[in-house]
């Protein structure tokens, strides 16, 4: 499945593609971009696409790779974004960490307020 929770996520570096394993995977996905289904045209701007990103599965294999255009992998990288703030936000929660409070006086604050309205240090 993945790596446990409490273990340290180490994402590798990624790993770019040679001309001839660019021309292996096109040929591979038969020219189709993996994100919308329809073929990339000669002449037409592609990357190879991670389809998890690597920030969530951290795999760098040739299963998690295809061709996608360069509009559509736009498209998903900014909605990846937002799962992997998630992915961060549950992986802190999990593990203990809070995020400390902006308000003035909160529990994580070095001061405290009275009852009299009185602002004393803790």
């Amino acid at each position: 499945m993945g790596q446990p929770i409490n273990e340290a996520v180490v994402i590798p570096p990624r790993r770019s593609l040679t001309r001839n394993q660019r021309v292996r995977m096109f040929d591979a996905h038969k020219g189709v971009c993996i994100l919308c289904g329809t073929k990339i045209q000669v002449g037409e701007a592609w990357i190879d696409e991670h389809i998890d990103p690597l920030e969530i599965s951290g795999n760098n294999a040739w299963e998690n790779r295809g061709p996608a255009h360069v509009k559509c992998a736009k498209v998903k990288t900014r909605r990846d974004l937002n799962v992997i703030a998630k992915v961060k936000r549950v992986r802190a929660k999990h593990l203990g960490i809070r995020r400390l409070s902006r308000f003035p006086c909160a529990r994580t604050s070095p001061y405290r307020k009275k009852l009299t309205g009185e602002v004393v240090r803790r």
